[in-house]
C-alpha cells in the first residue's frame, strides 16, 4: 500500500455496518494480510483520504486483536469504529448518531465480601476527530460517552442496566466492541481514534421489535453518513503532496501556529509571545541621520557574531570516495578501533584521523564508515557533521549540537530551550539507540568535540583534523603523504578508471614516479594531475611531470600551488571564470542554482560547466536524497579566491556576483515564506508546490544563507539584504528556532537598514534581534535592542510597531525581575494596540500583562487579564493563543485557591495542546491536573492524569518527567 497516501481504517462488527461504509467508497480493492485478515480499500470522495474498511465480528476481545493487526499492517493516520448501538438516554431517538467522547469498559472491578467495587476503564476519543465531528455535525449528533460490555442489553431493568445507571450514568449508548478498538488504538503511537454509533434500539425489551423493523441498517447508514462528514472536515497531519525525494514535513505541529493576517506575530509555547518585525507602513527613502544625532537606533558596530553559521548535519553518510586507493594499511589500523563489538575499557571509543589539508582524511573516514555500515556494525545509524575547523569562523560545539539534534529529528517546539537541556536530550536519544557512528569532520579544537561525545558505551566517534589532537582521549591515526608506490598507483587507478586501455602508466613507469614526486605524493595534487592526464589522452606522463617541475622552479611555490596553476591554465575561459566565482560562494558547498546566480548564467549551462570542473577534480559533487550540491576543497577555494583578487576589476565582479546571489535567495525565500503561511507584502514567485519543499530548500541552504549575511554590507544591495532578512525571520525564529543564526542575520539587516536610511526596517531588525537575544539568555542586550526599536518606531509614528516593542520589552524586563517596569510596558502596549484597533496585538499584551501581574502576586488582576486575552483570541479565531492562555488561567486560578475553575481551564488547555501536538506543554498540564485531583483525594482521576502525563512526556522525549509521572501513578494504585 502506498505510504504516501493518507489512510483511515474504518472498523465494523456487522455485515450491515460494513455495507453502509463500503458503498460510500470508490475504486475499492481487496487487500489480504498474510494471516488472512481482509479489508477493502478505496477512495472517499471530496476528501484526501483512502479508507480501508474491515468487518471484525462481535466481541471486544476479537475487536482488539484484529484492530492491532490491521493498524500494524496498514499504518493508518486515523481509526474509526462505525456501526450501531443501543440508546440509553430518553432524549436520544432511534436513528440518532452518538459520537463517543469517551469509551467505557463497564465490566472492570473487584468482587469482595462487601460487594462489587467498580474499577472503570475509559479511553478518550481523539481531540482532533472530536473537534472535526463537532464542526461537521454541529447540532446533528450527540457527543457523549459510550459504554461497552460483553452482553447484548435487551432489558432496561436488568443488573447490567442498573450497573450502568449507578456507575456510568453519563453514557448515551451501549455496544459490544468499542472498548477493544479503543484499547488497541491507545497502544498505537499517535493514532487518532473515534467511535461513531447509530442508535438502532433502546437497549430494552423492545430491542427485537426494533431490529425486525429494519432499524439496524438505517442506524448503520446514519453512522456511515456521519463518518463521511467527519472525514471531510478532518485533515491529514502530514503534507502528503510532497514530491518523491522531498522530506515528509510533519506540518503545523513542528513549527509555529498559523500567524496573524499581518504576518509578523508568532506564538511559541516555550516562551512569551514574539512580536516579529511587522511594519504597518514603510518609511524609507530619506538619508540616514548621523549616529551622533540618533543614538537610540544607531547600530553598534563590532558587536556582531563571533562564529559562523550553524552547520547542517546528516543522518546519511556522504557518498564514499570513488577509486579509493593507497590507504589500505591505514584502513586496516582504523577499522578494528571502530568495531563496536571489540573488547575495550573505554565506554565510547574516539578515533582521530589527522594530517595535512587534502591528504585524504575525510575520504578514509567515509570509506571506513561505509564499510562498517555494510558489515552491520552500527544498527543505530550514523551522524555526520562538518565542523569547518579551518574556516575563518569554525563551528562551535553548541552549533554542532543543534545540527545533530536536527538530524535526529528534533526541531521546532521539540527542541529544548537551554543548551544544557539540548545536551541532555542529545545524550538521551543516543542512549536509547544501539551502536551509532558519529563522524565529526574537519575539527580544529578539542572544544568543538568533547561535548558531543555520547555518554553511552557501544557508540563510536570518528574525528578528522589537520592537527594531531593529543588533548583528546582518542586513538590517534596520523596520515602522511602516500608512499611513492601508492602515489603512482593512485594515478594509474584514476587513469584506468576512465579508460581501461590507457597504457601510459605501463609504458612510462619512471615518468609516473617523477610526476608523483613533483606532486609531493599528496592525494589532492595527484587526483588533479590524473585529471589533467585524462583530458590530455595523447600527451605523455613525462610532459605533464616536466610542466609541473618547470612551474615549481619558476615560482618557487609550495608543491600544491603549481599543480593548481597548471590545472587552472588548462581550463577554457568560461570554466576559469566559474571556478573563480564559485570561490565567492557563502560556504564551501553550494547548489547549482547559487553557482548559476554567481555566474549570471542559466542553470543548465552552469550544470555542464560544473560537471567539467568535477572531471578536472576541482569541484566535487555531493549527492543526497536525489539532489546534488557541489563542494570546493578549501585549498582549491583559497587558490581560486587569490585568482579572483588578481584579475582586473575584481571588486566590480565580486559585488555583482554577490548581489545576484542575494537576489536569488530573496526570490526563493519569499516563495518559501509564502508556503509557510505568511502574509506577503511583496509578490512571491511560485517556486515550491508545498510546505515540505519550501522547508527542504530552507534546511539545505540554511548555513549558506547565514554566511551570506556575513558579507560586508554594500549600499548597492543593502535593500535586498533587508528584504531577505524579513522573508527569513519566520523560518529561523519560529519554525526552526535558530536564534544563534539570527544574531548574524538580524545584525546585518539592522546595519543595512541604517545604511539605506529606513528606520522602520531598522526598528523591525532590532525587535527580532532582541527576541533572539532573550531566547539565548542575553536579556540585558534584549532590553537594549527593544528599547532602541521602540524609540525608532516612535520616531516613525508607527503605533503598531511601538506597541510590539513595548510588549517585547516588557517580557525582557520581567525576565530581569523588574516587574513594575514590565507591567508598565505591557500596559502601554495594550493601550497602543487598543487605540489602533489591533485586536491580536491587544490580546498578546493582555496575556503578557497577566504573566507579569501573576509574577508580582497580583493574582486577581492576572486572572482578569488572562480572561480578556482569552476572549480576544477567541474573537479572532486564534486557537493557539487561546490554548496558551487557558493554561495561564489554570495556573492563576490554582494560585487563587479556585481548584474547580483551575481544573476546567487546564482540561481545555490540555486537549487544545494535544491537538497541536505541543507534547511537553500538554504533559505539564496533565501533571498539574493530576496534582489537583490528588490534593482532593480523587485517586482514580489523579492516576489517570499522571498516566496521561507520562505518555505525553514520552512523546516529547522528556524521559525524566515521564518516569516521575509513572512513579506517581503507581503510588496511587
Amino acid at each position: 500500500m502506498p505510504e504516501t497516501e493518507p489512510t483511515v481504517v474504518v472498523l465494523t462488527a456487522l455485515p450491515s455496518e460494513y455495507e453502509a461504509v463500503r458503498r460510500r467508497l470508490s475504486d475499492a480493492e481487496e487487500l489480504e494480510h498474510p494471516a488472512g485478515t481482509r479489508v477493502e480499500r478505496g477512495r472517499l470522495a471530496d476528501t484526501p483520504w483512502y479508507v480501508a474498511v474491515a468487518e471484525l465480528g462481535e466481541g471486544a476481545l476479537n475487536a482488539a486483536v484484529l484492530t492491532e493487526r490491521i493498524v500494524a499492517w496498514l499504518r493508518p493516520e486515523a481509526l474509526l469504529f462505525v456501526g450501531v448501538a443501543g440508546g440509553l438516554k430518553d432524549d436520544i431517538e432511534i436513528g440518532d448518531v452518538v459520537v463517543g467522547t469517551k469509551v467505557y469498559g463497564i465490566h472492570g472491578g473487584k468482587q469482595t465480601d462487601k460487594g462489587f467495587h467498580v474499577r472503570p476503564e475509559a479511553w478518550r476519543s481523539s481531540h482532533r476527530l472530536e473537534q472535526a465531528a463537532r464542526f461537521a455535525l454541529r447540532g446533528k449528533v450527540h457527543l457523549k460517552p459510550i459504554a461497552v460490555g460483553d452482553v447484548v442489553l435487551a432489558d432496561a431493568k436488568s443488573d447490567v442496566a442498573e450497573h450502568l445507571r449507578a456507575h456510568y450514568n453519563d453514557a448515551a449508548a451501549i455496544e459490544m466492541e468499542g472498548s477493544g478498538v479503543a484499547h488497541a488504538a491507545h497502544l498505537s503511537d499517535r493514532l487518532d481514534a473515534l467511535v461513531i454509533r447509530g442508535i438502532s434500539d433502546y437497549a430494552d425489551v423492545g430491542k427485537a421489535a426494533a431490529d425486525a423493523s429494519g432499524s439496524q441498517p438505517r442506524a448503520a447508514d446514519e453512522a456511515a453518513a456521519a463518518m463521511v462528514a467527519i472525514l471531510r472536515k478532518h485533515r491529514p497531519l502530514r503534507d502528503r503532496t510532497a514530491r518523491p525525494g522531498t522530506p515528509d514535513d510533519s506540518g503545523p505541529q513542528e513549527g509555529p501556529f498559523p500567524p496573524s493576517e499581518y504576518g509578523g506575530d508568532h506564538l511559541d509555547f516555550r516562551g512569551s509571545t514574539f512580536h516579529g518585525p511587522f511594519v504597518a507602513k514603510s518609511v524609507g527613502g530619506r538619508a540616514p541621520m548621523p549616529p551622533a544625532s540618533r543614538d537610540p537606533g544607531a547600530p553598534d558596530r563590532g558587536t556582531g557574531h563571533a562564529h559562523g553559521p550553524v552547520p547542517v548535519a546528516t543522518a546519511d553518510l556522504p557518498a564514499a570516495p570513488a577509486g579509493f586507493t593507497g590507504r589500505e594499511d591505514d584502513l586496516a589500523r582504523l577499522l578494528p578501533a571502530l568495531d563496536p563489538t571489540a573488547d575495550t575499557d573505554i565506554p565510547v571509543v574516539i578515533c582521530a584521523v589527522s594530517g595535512l589539508g587534502g591528504i585524504g582524511k575525510t575520504s578514509l573516514a567515509l570509506y571506513a564508515a561505509h564499510k562498517a555500515v555494510r558489515d552491520g556494525w552500527f544498527p543505530g545509524g550514523t551522524l555526520f557533521v562538518d565542523l569547518r575547523g579551518y574556516d575563518d569562523n569554525p563551528v562551535t560545539a553548541e552549533q554542532a549540537l543543534l545540527a545533530l539534534l536536527d538530524a535526529l529529528g528534533v526541531r521546532g517546539t521539540d527542541l529544548p530551550q537551554t543548551t544544557s537541556a539540548q545536551y541532555a536530550l542529545y545524550r538521551t536519544l543516543l542512549a536509547r539507540r544501539p551502536p551509532m557512528l558519529v563522524i565529526l569532520d574537519n575539527a580544529s579544537d578539542p572544544r568543538q568535540l568533547t561535548p558531543l561525545v555520547p555518554g553511552t558505551e557501544g557508540h563510536r566517534v570518528l574525528v578528522t583534523s589537520r592537527d594531531l589532537l593529543t588533548e583528546l582521549p582518542a586513538r590517534l591515526l596520523s596520515l602522511d603523504t602516500l608512499t611513492p608506490q601508492a602515489a603512482a598507483d593512485l594515478i594509474t587507478h584514476a587513469l584506468l578508471l576512465s579508460d581501461d586501455s590507457d597504457d601510459r602508466p605501463r609504458r612510462e613507469p619512471e615518468a609516473l614516479r617523477d610526476l608523483a614526486a613533483v606532486c609531493g605524493h599528496h592525494p589532492l595534487a595527484l587526483h588533479i594531475a590524473a585529471a589533467i592526464l585524462r583530458k590530455r589522452r595523447h600527451r605523455s606522463i613525462a610532459d605533464c611531470a616536466g610542466e609541473v617541475l618547470a612551474r615549481i622552479k619558476a615560482s618557487d611555490a609550495p608543491s600544491l600551488r603549481p599543480i593548481f596553476d597548471i590545472a587552472y591554465g588548462r581550463l577554457p575561459a568560461e570554466q576559469q571564470r566559474l571556478l573563480r566565482l564559485v570561490s565567492l560562494a557563502p560556504t564551501a558547498d553550494f547548489s547549482t542554482e547559487v553557482a548559476a546566480a554567481l555566474a549570471g548564467l542559466s542553470r543548465d549551462r552552469v550544470l555542464t560547466l560544473l560537471e567539467d570542473l568535477s572531471s578536472a577534480h576541482l569541484v566535487t559533487p555531493v549527492t543526497s536524497a536525489g539532489s546534488v550540491r557541489w563542494r570546493l576543497h578549501d585549498l582549491v577555494r583559497a587558490h581560486a579566491a587569490d585568482l579572483t583578487a588578481s584579475e582586473p576589476g575584481p571588486a566590480e565582479e565580486v559585488g555583482s556576483a554577490r548581489g545576484r546571489v542575494l537576489d536569488h535567495y530573496l526570490q526563493y525565500a519569499r516563495s518559501a515564506d509564502a508556503q509557510l503561511g505568511r502574509y506577503q507584502r511583496h509578490p512571491a514567485p511560485d517556486l515550491f508546490t508545498n510546505r515540505a519543499e519550501a522547508l527542504a530548500w530552507l534546511n539545505a541552504e540554511r548555513a549558506s544563507i547565514v554566511a551570506s549575511f556575513k558579507w560586508e554590507v554594500d549600499r548597492s544591495h543593502a535593500e535586498t539584504t533587508v528584504h531577505l532578512a524579513r522573508a527569513l525571520d519566520g523560518y529561523y525564529l519560529n519554525w526552526r528556532h535558530h536564534y544563534d543564526d539570527w544574531l548574524t542575520i538580524g545584525t546585518t539587516a539592522r546595519d543595512a537598514a541604517y545604511l539605506v536610511g529606513d528606520p522602520a526596517e531598522e526598528a523591525a531588525s532590532l525587535n527580532s534581534l532582541g527576541y533572539a537575544m532573550r531566547m539565548l539568555g542575553d536579556v540585558e542586550a534584549a532590553v537594549d535592542a527593544h528599547t532602541k526599536a521602540r524609540s525608532l518606531y516612535r520616531t516613525t509614528q508607527d503605533p503598531y510597531g511601538e506597541g510590539q516593542s513595548w510588549n517585547n520589552l516588557g517580557t525582557a524586563l520581567k525576565d530581569l525581575g523588574n516587574l513594575a517596569a514590565s507591567i508598565d510596558a505591557h500596559t502601554r502596549a495594550r493601550d497602543l494596540h487598543q487605540a489602533s484597533g489591533y485586536v491580536h496585538g491587544e490580546a498578546i499584551a493582555w496575556e503578557n500583562l497577566g504573566t507579569a501581574l501573576e509574577a508580582a502576586d497580583s493574582v486577581t488582576e492576572a486572572i482578569d487579564a488572562y480572561t480578556r486575552a482569552r476572549d480576544l483570541y477567541r474573537a479572532t479565531d486564534n486557537l493557539a493563543g487561546e490554548a496558551k492562555v487557558w493554561s495561564c488561567l489554570g495556573h492563576a486560578l490554582q494560585g487563587a485557591n479556585r481548584p474547580g475553575e483551575a481544573t476546567e481551564a487546564y482540561i481545555k488547555a490540555l486537549y487544545m495542546h494535544l491537538e497541536f501536538e505541543s507534547w511537553h506543554e500538554a504533559g505539564r498540564i496533565a501533571h498539574e491536573l493530576a496534582l489537583i485531583h490528588k490534593a482532593a483525594d480523587r485517586r482514580i482521576e489523579a492516576r489517570t492524569y499522571f498516566e496521561k502525563a507520562a505518555d505525553v512526556f514520552a512523546r516529547a522525549d522528556a524521559d525524566d518527567e515521564a518516569a516521575q509521572a509513572r512513579a506517581a501513578a503507581r503510588s496511587l494504585t
